[in-house]
């Protein structure tokens, strides 16, 4: 396994209701519902962000470095018997996560 790190691209965008209804009915056949979800198909997620004593993360954003990191716990669906441990880098609009 290759230690270089694999970077996406991460874009969003906004899209409207009955953009949605089509969207979620063409891709249905084509992806797995995401683990997480219920039956409804949604899911709860709730994040804490960490940064060090000096604020590094806040600075480099603030600073508009094209290359940082952030670290997260991640819970989902309020439970907490498993808890994700992150760190998302970033190098402009190019993201890693792991």
């Amino acid at each position: 396994m290759s230690n270089k790190l694999q970077f996406r691209h991460e874009l969003k965008f906004f899209i409207n209701y009955h953009q949605y209804l089509i969207l979620r009915q063409r891709l249905q056949c084509l992806i797995d519902t995401d683990q997480h979800a219920n039956e409804s198909g949604e899911y709860h997620i709730r994040s804490l962000y960490f940064d060090d004593i000096n604020n590094s993360a806040l600075a480099d954003k603030l600073g508009g470095l094209r290359e940082r990191a952030k670290y997260r716990i991640r819970i989902y669906n309020i439970q907490d018997n498993i808890i994700h441990f992150e760190k998302k880098n970033q190098n402009g609009r190019l993201y890693r996560q792991n």
